[in-house]
Order: C-alpha cells, then sequence, then structure tokens
C-alpha cells in the first residue's frame, strides 16, 4: 500500500485522451470489504445507465444482466480500484462482454496472484518503491516547494525520513 497504484491509475482515467477514447467509463473502489452488489450498481451509476432507485430493486444477476447489455456496443473502461481477492474478478468478469471494441478494465491490487487471475495472458505493471534520490526528490518538492534544495538544517532529518518511508510515495 502507498507505492502509487491508486496515484497512476487516476492520472490514466482522468487523462483527456484517454476519455476522448471511451464511450463511457465508471471508476469503482473494491476495498477488502467487498460487497458484489455495491461494485455493480457503482459502475452502472458511472456509465449511467440506471437511476440508484431503480439498480436497489434489482437483485445481482439483473445488474450483471443489465450491465452486460449495456456495455455490449460501447467501448467503455472500468477500473476496479483495489481488489483484494479472486473472488471478486469472478463475481464480475460476466458483467463484462468480451467483444473486441477496445475495451478496457484496469485493476489495481496488492496482490499480484489477483492480478494474474484476473488476465493470465497479460502482463501486470508492478510499481516499484521510489530509490532514495527520487524519495528525497518527492519529499523536497512537498515539504519545500519551488526548492532546488532542502535546506541544510531539515537535511538530517529529511534523510531520516527518506529511510523510514521505505520509498513509498504515500508516505514520503
Amino acid at each position: 500500500g502507498g507505492v502509487g497504484k491508486t496515484t497512476l491509475a487516476k492520472k490514466l482515467y482522468n487523462d483527456s485522451r484517454i476519455a476522448n477514447h471511451f464511450e463511457c467509463k465508471a471508476w469503482v473502489y473494491v476495498s477488502e470489504e467487498y460487497r458484489r452488489k455495491d461494485v455493480l450498481q457503482g459502475i452502472l451509476r458511472g456509465v449511467d445507465a440506471l437511476g440508484r432507485d431503480e439498480m436497489d430493486k434489482l437483485p445481482e444477476e439483473e445488474l450483471v444482466n443489465k450491465l452486460h447489455n449495456v456495455l455490449a456496443e460501447k467501448r467503455y473502461l472500468v477500473v476496479l480500484d483495489d481488489v483484494w481477492a479472486m473472488e471478486v474478478w469472478d463475481g464480475l468478469k460476466y458483467a463484462f462482454p468480451r467483444r473486441k471494441l477496445g475495451s478496457k478494465i484496469l485493476l489495481t491490487t496488492r496482490i499480484w496472484e489477483v492480478a494474474l487471475h484476473a488476465d493470465g495472458h497479460s502482463h501486470p505493471h508492478q510499481i516499484r518503491p521510489l530509490n532514495q534520490d527520487e524519495s528525497f526528490a518527492l519529499l523536497r518538492s512537498k515539504a519545500f516547494p519551488g526548492a532546488n534544495v532542502i535546506p541544510s538544517d531539515f537535511e538530517n532529518l529529511a534523510k531520516e525520513i527518506v529511510v523510514k518511508c521505505e520509498g513509498l510515495p504515500l508516505a514520503l
């Protein structure tokens, strides 16, 4: 956690070139306390398919079918952020049509096996922690915006912080 998976996914999701490529997009935070119905409803809300009152009345399997039908003829991007278990993908995959329209599902997870399970033919991107120089530069830019160097009286403290944060941008 904290290495930048969600931040990178958000940058892609919000990039204008990405937005212009897809007819509809949805971002759903999954989390460790996954509830299939909530995730399906979140995706449907994101693609403007149903109102909240209408969604609350539908059972899960009808939500799956509705989502599948809505996405069937569209080029879509769906982000499933913070997936913790293989069962999440197993419970959602039938909602996504397999047509070749250039649609994409981006999944963030801290668990390598979950990424491979979702698509065994892909090559998941694994974000590495920052090295010491990158960590120091990030800390400097956040603690002393616009400064090219950390003031000398803070340099030792900055070095301690960089070591303690172990290359995690969120911690820095």
